[in-house]
């Protein structure tokens, strides 16, 4: 869903890109559009594929791979251990810019004492190994909030896009604002 949304936004700026997910083929709500047919697109698993093959050759790799739902260990594998061995991948194949999809730490503060715990350390694993590797040269995009789509889903979790829309205003008003101390 992220990525998607990634490759759609980087082929509008002129980049070569180079998407992989499961089907190997664009998104159904993107197939018709310009930009899905401009991207390669690479069928692949991280579990399985030889991800530095896939790889070989980029100047930057983009990680928006994510796991929520499930057992807390497999969310710490699917945010933590999936992302690690991809940032590592990037590291032998020489790539030299790393840019990784993850999660607001006011997110944590909110809710992981409670619930998530193993989204939470997956993915500040996959941080701390993208850090590692790419210590002048990563970028760690971490939002509060995503959404988009048509309609709300469960499996994966996702947001309609007017839902969050509406609740993203709601946020942004001065009240709210001011409750949460951040007067602009």
């Amino acid at each position: 869903f992220v990525g998607s949304r990634l490759v759609e936004q980087l082929i509008g700026e002129g980049c070569e890109v180079t998407g992989v997910s499961k089907s190997g083929t664009p998104p159904s709500w993107g197939k018709e559009q310009g930009w899905a047919n401009k991207a390669n697109w690479l069928a692949g698993d991280v579990n399985t594929m030889d991800v530095a093959s896939a790889i070989k050759g980029a100047s930057a790799v983009v990680s928006c791979v994510g796991v929520i739902g499930g057992s807390d260990e497999a969310m710490q594998e699917g945010n933590g251990a999936m992302n690690c061995k991809i940032a590592e991948a990037a590291s032998q194949a020489g790539c030299s810019r790393f840019v990784y999809v993850s999660v607001s730490e006011a997110v944590e503060k909110a809710v992981g004492s409670i619930a998530l715990k193993g989204y939470f350390a997956g993915k500040r694993d996959a941080e701390a190994k993208i850090k590692e590797l790419f210590p002048d040269t990563s970028v760690i995009i971490a939002p509060t909030f995503i959404y988009g789509g048509e309609e709300f889903s469960a499996t994966p979790p996702r947001v309609a896009a007017w839902y969050g829309s509406l609740v993203e205003k709601a946020l942004s008003l001065g009240p709210v604002r001011s409750v949460a101390g951040r007067e602009e």
